[in-house]
C-alpha cells in the first residue's frame, strides 16, 4: 500500500477506535440566556394575517412600521417569517399597533402558567 493511502488509513482506524472506545454520555440541550420582557408586554397568541397585519388572540391588530419579532434563539427575524400562530409576548406602540414580538419557547411557556 502506498504511503499516500496508508497514512489516512491508520489515522481513520485510531480516531474511529477512540470514538467506540468512548463512554457513551446523554446529550443535555441547555438554552440560551434566561430573557427579560417589558413589563407592559403581554403574553398571546400571534397569527400571520398579511404583510401589515397579524391576529393577536384572534383580533385584527397593524404591525408598526419597525416592528420586530424575535424567534425562539432571540434572533431578530423579518415580521413576514411568522408562517404560523405561535405563543408570544408582545408589546405594542403608542398607536395600539404591534412592535415587539418574542416568540416563546417551551420552557418559557411553561414557567408562565399557560399553554
Amino acid at each position: 500500500m502506498p504511503a499516500s493511502t496508508l497514512i489516512p488509513a491508520i489515522l481513520g482506524s485510531i480516531i474511529g477506535g477512540i470514538v467506540d472506545s468512548a463512554p457513551s454520555q446523554d446529550i443535555v440541550v441547555m438554552e440560551g440566556p434566561r430573557r427579560t420582557f417589558p413589563a407592559e408586554s403581554r403574553t398571546g397568541i400571534i397569527a400571520p394575517l398579511s404583510f401589515q397585519e397579524v391576529l393577536v388572540d384572534g383580533e385584527k391588530v397593524f404591525l408598526s412600521v419597525a416592528a420586530q419579532v424575535r424567534s425562539e434563539d432571540n434572533r431578530i427575524i423579518p415580521p413576514s417569517s411568522l408562517d404560523r400562530p405561535v405563543r408570544a409576548r408582545y408589546q405594542l406602540d403608542a398607536t395600539g399597533a404591534v412592535h415587539r414580538v418574542w416568540i416563546l419557547t417551551p420552557s418559557e411557556i411553561a414557567s408562565s402558567g399557560s399553554n
